[in-house]
Formats: structure tokens, sequence, C-alpha cells
């Protein structure tokens, strides 16, 4: 009797210890839980313990996956990476952050009357009139924050930029890691917002220098896409801008 009761608690404990090496054999575990990176980079996942393994990321605005793990950033934000295997999933979080982060946008919320960005904007008032708005710049980049009112609804917004040497750099790392890049005519490049509501179209501005125009387009065809609005004074071909334009067209 002692010798079968002996028999079944060492059986007992082997099947323990098989049934334990074979969970720990078959779990599934990702190279890594969470991942920061800039708008311009990747990163190689990888998932071990695992056969055939399908990717995806649930914000490709933020960043995209391929069939071999490389995660390519590409819009600051956070997207959640889900590795599927024999039926299972494991995930991971990847953060995609900015590079430039002293720059701060105007506000585009369309429609909006005077007093309501007079409300949100932080900077300090320059001028007043019955159309727009005329901000002082925050910060050592920044020059001036303008805003255009037709019938008492905003309808667009123009951030304008002291001029130095890394301008171009800047302002194509700003829009890049944070809108779609759209394309260029002769003398303008053009962003697009996530929602397709917004598009930013950064010139030489007539006796303003270097600007970003913020408009809600007209319509969803690319010619008035890439045009700007008509409260925009006449603009002129610039090097800053050609340089923005190569930097982006890599």
């Amino acid at each position: 009797m002692k010798y079968n009761l002996q028999f079944k608690a060492l059986a007992l404990v082997a099947l323990l210890f098989i049934g334990c090496s074979k969970s720990e054999e078959t779990t599934s575990v990702i190279n890594q839980s969470e991942v920061k990176l800039k708008f311009d980079q990747e990163f190689a996942f990888a998932l071990s313990n695992a056969g055939s393994v399908q990717w995806a990321s649930s914000d490709p605005f933020v960043g995209t996956i391929d069939n071999s793990g490389k995660f390519t950033a590409q819009h600051i934000g956070e997207t959640t990476i889900t590795a599927t295997s024999s039926g299972r999933n494991v995930t991971a979080k990847v953060i995609v952050e900015p590079y430039i982060t002293d720059i701060v946008e105007p506000h585009f919320n369309y429609g909006a009357n005077k007093n309501a960005i007079k409300t949100l904007e932080k900077r300090n008032l320059k001028n007043e009139s019955s159309t727009d708005l005329l901000y002082q710049g925050q910060g050592q980049k920044e020059n001036e924050v303008y805003y255009s009112f037709s019938g008492g609804s905003l309808d667009g917004s123009i951030l304008t930029f002291r001029s130095y040497s890394s301008l171009a750099t800047d302002l194509a790392r700003f829009y890049g890691e944070r809108y779609n890049y759209y394309g260029s005519t002769d003398d303008a490049v053009f962003f697009e917002s996530k929602d397709e509501k917004t598009v930013i179209g950064i010139s030489a501005l007539a006796s303003i220098g270097i600007g970003a125009v913020y408009i809600r387009p007209s319509s969803s065809s690319r010619s008035s896409k890439l045009k700007m609005p008509e409260f925009v004074e006449k603009i002129k071909s610039d090097q800053t801008v050609l340089s923005i334009i190569d930097i982006l067209e890599k």
C-alpha cells in the first residue's frame, strides 16, 4: 500500500511537471511590450514560441506593421500592435513622440465666432477688426497668429514664423509628424489632417514671411486642396519652401 501511494505521488508530480513545461513552451512572448519612437523610425517586433504570425496595427495613421513584424512609424500618437498566432493574441503598445514641441498651432474649429477663439487663444492679442484677430506668437519660433472671419465665423487661420537657419527642417518635422503630406506646387507645400477636414499650406506670404495657412477645403478635389484661400495675400517662391519639399520627398 505504501509503495502504491509513493508511486501515485511521483506520477502526479511528473504529470504536473510535464504540464507546466508544455504550457511554458507554448506561451508566445513578444520581444517588447512598449516601444517609443519618432515618426521617421522603425522597430522590429518578434514573437517567440510561435509559428506563423499575423501582425496588425490598431491605428495605421500612427504606424503600420508588415508581415515580418517591422513597424514603421508615421505620425505622433499611440497604437496597439497585435500579433496573432495559433488563435492567440499578444499585444504591445507603440508611442510615437514628437520632435518639435515648442510650436503651438492656431485653433481651426471652423464656424466658431471671434469670442470663442478669443476664449481659446492664450497668446497676446495685438489687433482686432470686424473680420480678423491678430496675436503675437509665443516662443522663439513663432512670429504672429492671424484668424480670418467671414460672416462672423472662422474660415481660416495663419501661423507665421521667425526666420532662422533650421526653419525648413523644423517645419518639415513639425507638420510631417502630425499630418499627411499631401503634395506641393511651385511655391507651397500642403498637408492634410487625419480626418481630411483641414488642409495646411506652407508658403512665403507677401509682406509676412513663411506662414502655415489652415483652411477647410471647399471640396474633396485635389485641385481645391492645393490652393491657398482668398484671404491670403499673393505668395512668392521661397528657398525655405523648396527645402521643405526636398526634405519631405527624399
